[in-house]
């Protein structure tokens, strides 16, 4: 008796098996093997294709699917961002988080850290956490109503470059009219930020 060959390809084996017994035929697994696209337990392939006339003896031959494979994570440690970045797509992950903490070893711009770490097994599509390299911060001092003189001193002794000053003189003088010259009024960045030592540093003084 010959029978019509349905279409099993994307159902998982359960629901092709009952659809086969419908149509009054049998599966025969002949591969099992790993797919990006296809859910594990589910049919990749089948042999003859859907609509095909065959015996209702002879049974269709099905691959079904592993799911996705897993791989070793590759070490990112000491790779520049761009870098990484590519290994993440060539290897078929996905880029995760991305955390800036200071160098430990002077050079910025490299990965400190990953997560997954490397040598772990993973499956495609896993998210890959980087923490990239950054030059290190110090904490803004308060430099309101110091002289020029005195918050050269305190910015070079709180870490940053002193030379990367720049003292300038405000024009509106109704905004501070009850402030002393020749005190710094403004300040960026402001008092209590996080900034890489060598930023520029402004200093806004009464004349």
């Amino acid at each position: 008796m010959l029978v019509v060959v349905p279409r099993l390809v994307n159902l998982n084996t359960e629901t092709a098996n009952r659809i086969a017994s419908e149509f009054g035929i049998t599966l025969e697994v002949i591969e099992e093997k790993y797919s990006e696209y296809v859910p594990k337990g589910s049919i990749i392939s089948q042999t003859p294709i859907e609509d095909e006339l065959i015996k209702s003896s002879r049974p269709v031959s099905i691959v079904v699917s592993k799911g996705r494979g897993k791989s070793e994570m590759p070490n990112l440690v000491g790779m520049s961002f761009y870098e990484a970045q590519k290994k993440i797509i060539s290897e078929r992950l996905k880029l995760g988080s991305i955390t800036e903490v200071e160098s430990t070893s002077n050079v910025v711009g490299v990965i400190e850290d990953q997560f997954p770490a490397p040598g772990a097994m993973v499956g495609r599509d896993t998210p890959v956490n980087l923490e990239i390299a950054v030059t290190s911060y110090s904490v803004m001092p308060d430099l309101i109503g110091l002289t020029p003189e005195e918050a050269v001193e305190l910015i070079g002794q709180s870490g940053f470059n002193a030379e990367r000053i720049r003292q300038k003189y405000i024009t509106d003088m109704s905004t501070y009219s009850s402030t002393p010259g020749g005190y710094v009024v403004r300040q960026d960045p402001e008092a209590g930020m996080r900034v890489d030592s060598e930023n520029p540093i402004d200093l806004y003084i009464k004349p």
